[in-house]
């Protein structure tokens, strides 16, 4: 099997699997939107910073998943039914994954010093936590993912957690009512 190298922005598209952003981008939107309704004001440049971390930690977790799932012979391509795994269906070079992941780690952490600038420090607190259990969602010793309650976890951040901090970006606090 050949190894590729570089990847074109369809094989990038496939690495973070974008066809799966929509749940993180909706639970940006709802906190949001719900920090919208309590205070009626709305910081756009905030808003796209919020947006910023939250797809370059949702495609780098994505992207450090597709790398250890070829490393621990999770996807192979007789169980890639949809076709849909650049480094199984391409000979992707998992190595390319994980720069990708890490690039993208970088971004968010920049992004997320950003906003922690602007809105409140604990936000980078918050943020390096959530990259944190990203990674360790598919890698480490003992995978989240492969726990029991790894869709717990993944649910958690993605919903309650996300929903939270994107309310807090726009409001400065914490509304129990977000919850």
């Amino acid at each position: 099997m050949r190894t590729v190298m570089h990847v074109g922005v369809h094989d990038y598209l496939q690495i973070v699997d974008i066809r799966t952003k929509i749940v993180s981008l909706s639970s940006l939107a709802i906190g949001t939107a719900y920090a919208v309704h309590l205070t009626h004001t709305f910081s756009l440049g905030l808003f796209v910073a919020m947006l910023l971390a939250t797809l370059f930690v949702d495609m780098g977790t994505t992207g450090f998943n597709s790398y250890y799932d070829f490393v621990y012979g999770v996807d192979t391509v007789d169980t890639d039914v949809e076709k849909s795994k650049a480094l199984v269906q391409r000979g992707i070079d998992p190595a390319v994954a994980l720069r990708i992941s890490w690039l993208l780690f970088v971004l968010a952490g920049i992004v997320g010093l950003a906003l922690g600038a602007l809105v409140d420090w604990r936000l980078v607190l918050a943020g390096g936590v959530c990259m944190i259990v990203a990674l360790l969602y598919s890698g480490g010793p003992m995978p989240i993912a492969r726990l029991p309650v790894g869709e717990i976890f993944a649910g958690g951040l993605l919903g309650l957690v996300l929903i939270v901090v994107a309310a807090f970006v726009q409001t400065r606090s914490v509304d129990p009512r977000v919850v």
